[in-house]
């Protein structure tokens, strides 16, 4: 079917489209609200994607859908909130999905797209729960 680009293929190649379509309009907009800034003091999820590298990013929304497949019911909320908006949104009425964004955050606490983070010490240090950290040791953490 993928092949011949028919059935639940062609349907799926079609929404996949849409998605790309709906997303890079997001991205550009926020990148055009972030660059119009002197400084980035946004919080929402977006400016913290667009910071964050593509390879995370992509992880991230990997999951997100690969849940989303697993549980309809949550899959179908997303589509009466997003059914609300106009047909092709802007940010403003994105940044006002509110289950959307709660199923991002699930998704993203569930299975974080950097599972786990390393740092190296400039100087001696102690960690809160008292560990002592030497200059150059590396310590590594679970976001």
């Amino acid at each position: 079917m993928k092949i011949l680009n028919f059935g639940s293929e062609r349907k799926l190649k079609i929404a996949a489209s849409e998605v790309r379509k709906f997303a890079q309009k997001i991205v550009r907009e926020k990148k055009e609200e972030l660059e119009k800034k002197s400084e980035i003091d946004s919080v929402d999820l977006l400016s913290r994607f667009q910071i964050s590298g593509k390879d995370s990013t992509s992880a991230a929304l990997t999951w997100f859908f690969w849940l989303l497949s697993k549980n309809s019911n949550v899959e179908e909320e997303i589509w009466k909130e997003i059914g609300g908006k106009t047909k092709a949104p802007v940010f403003d009425e994105v940044k006002d999905m509110v289950y959307t964004r709660a199923s991002l955050c699930e998704s993203i606490r569930l299975y974080p797209p950097i599972p786990f983070d390393s740092k190296v010490a400039e100087s001696d240090d102690i960690l809160p729960d008292g560990k002592v950290v030497k200059k150059g040791m590396r310590v590594t953490y679970v976001p």
